[in-house]
């Protein structure tokens, strides 16, 4: 048996798992009563605030164990990771940078790779957090990035929203992006297309949302 559950704004795979005590995303995911949404969503890492998943009972489990002696049983719990790649102005990757990542009541620190990756555990259920990056480490007055993250709010790179939250996050302004294909995201896209060897058509087509999708992911 299942029940629906309406994806809500910053709500994930990881998230949902966790409100509804799974241990995985995968188990709500691979669940026969999700196969439209796999068809509809093929990343489960981008579900979009509307979609209806399916939300499986929770089985019970049994386990033989002798009398009169302790136990010890681990509880696998969700988790979430975050992942960005960081860019100066142009386009070259902070690799190697000094960060601190702030969700919740948690602080995070850690260092980029050598892409620019930044890649760290978060608990699922985060929607928010604040990041600081050094940007010279070995000036104690360097400039630092300082910026606010809102988690699970990208869309899908096929979504016109997700397009233009990428686009822009390129380098690419489409202006106060509201999820439709205005004047100001075709001159975006094409600027993106000329950049990327594409026919400038101003088109959100499969090729560029391709090409997009891997540049954005750094791939």
């Amino acid at each position: 048996m299942t029940r629906p559950h309406v994806v809500l704004p910053g709500e994930c795979l990881a998230s949902l798992a966790h409100a509804y005590g799974f241990g995985e995303g995968r188990t709500i995911w691979a669940h026969p009563d999700n196969a439209e949404l796999r068809k509809k969503r093929p990343d489960p890492g981008s579900l979009v605030p509307g979609d209806v998943a399916a939300i499986p009972d929770k089985e019970a489990k049994n386990e033989i164990c002798s009398s009169g002696r302790r136990h010890a049983f681990r509880v696998r719990r969700a988790r979430a990771w975050l992942r960005l790649f960081l860019r100066d102005d142009d386009g070259s990757p902070l690799a190697d940078r000094k960060y601190w990542l702030v969700v919740g009541n948690s602080g995070f620190e850690g260092r980029t790779d050598e892409r620019g990756l930044l890649q760290q555990k978060v608990p699922p259920d985060a929607q928010d957090a604040d990041l600081v990056v050094w940007m010279d480490e070995e000036d104690s007055e360097a400039e630092v990035l300082a910026v606010s993250l809102r988690l699970g709010h990208l869309h899908p790179v096929e979504t016109v929203p997700g397009a233009q939250a990428r686009l822009t996050s390129l380098g690419y302004p489409c202006g106060n992006p509201e999820g439709e294909a205005d004047a100001a995201t075709r001159e975006a896209v094409r600027a993106f297309q000329k950049d990327q060897g594409l026919p400038d058509t101003g088109a959100l087509d499969a090729p560029t949302l391709e090409r997009l999708r891997k540049v954005y992911q750094g791939s």
